[in-house]
């Protein structure tokens, strides 16, 4: 039942993301193109087609975002979602891996279109790409996407958690406005502790070094002279408790006192 739900997920608004998808790669092709151009009125009016399509892909892509999560559960068509014969854990989970990979699609996506356009844009002949590749270091851009990739994954339990619990029987006044109170109230809240706990404190940090080797450093400031690269283990380990006990949250919330309108 949980291979279904995923599917019917997908198959529910794959076609959405896609358009936004095949705007952004095309339009980035007409803006790689326009960059071949001397007339400077072709290149802004491609080059604005090309950001335009960016903001769009943002703004509409949060706004499915919030139908897969707030609209299927926590709103009159949840009651349908709710009669499914499936548990509360895998309803959680099929949304984190649906709106998950969305998120990584459209960082794919933006990866492409710029590279399209760098791709028309330069002489390919001038750019000396074993170079580059020589530069490239995997360690880094392998901690920068577990990195994200945790990061993505706290925000869509955080936001689902302020969705059930602002449709919950905890919560009974003014309901409409309470996901985006919640939500201020809450990452300030967040802020302003963070804030006093690393305070003029040291840290741990995960460091990748100058010449591609790894340290664990425990310092207030890290000295990039020697260092490339580096990323807070606290965080990681908070970003992981985080992701665990609003998990737990939704959970008991979505199956004790969930309250559709």
């Amino acid at each position: 039942m949980f291979k279904r739900l995923l599917k019917h997920e997908f198959k529910s608004t794959y076609k959405e993301f896609l358009i936004l998808f095949l705007s952004v790669l095309v339009s980035s092709l007409l803006f790689g193109i326009g960059l071949k151009f001397n007339e400077m009125r072709i290149y802004i009016s491609f080059s604005i087609v090309y950001f335009c399509s960016l903001i769009g892909l943002v703004c509409l892509s949060m706004y499915y975002i919030y139908l897969i999560i707030g609209k299927s559960l926590f709103s009159k068509q949840g009651y349908l979602t709710f009669s499914l014969p499936i548990s509360a854990n895998q309803l959680i989970m099929s949304k984190v891996i649906v709106v998950l990979t969305y998120l990584i699609s459209i960082s794919l996506c933006v990866s492409i279109s710029v590279g399209i356009i760098l791709l028309l844009g330069l002489d390919i002949s001038q750019v000396p790409f074993g170079e580059l590749l020589k530069n490239v270091n995997f360690t880094v851009l392998s901690i920068s996407f577990i990195e994200q990739f945790i990061s993505n994954i706290m925000w869509i339990i955080f936001i689902l958690f302020i969705f059930a619990l602002s449709s919950s029987g905890l919560i009974k006044k003014k309901r409409k406005n309470n996901p985006i109170i919640f939500a201020i109230v809450i990452i300030m809240i967040f802020n302003i502790a963070k804030s006093l706990i690393y305070y003029d404190n040291k840290d741990l940090y995960l460091c990748v070094n100058n010449n591609y080797s790894l340290s664990i450093v425990f310092a207030k400031k890290i000295d990039f002279v020697n260092v490339t690269y580096y990323y807070s283990i606290s965080q990681f380990v908070a970003n992981i408790i985080i992701i665990v006990v609003l998990y737990f949250l939704s959970k008991r919330i979505i199956e004790k006192k969930l309250e559709l309108q």
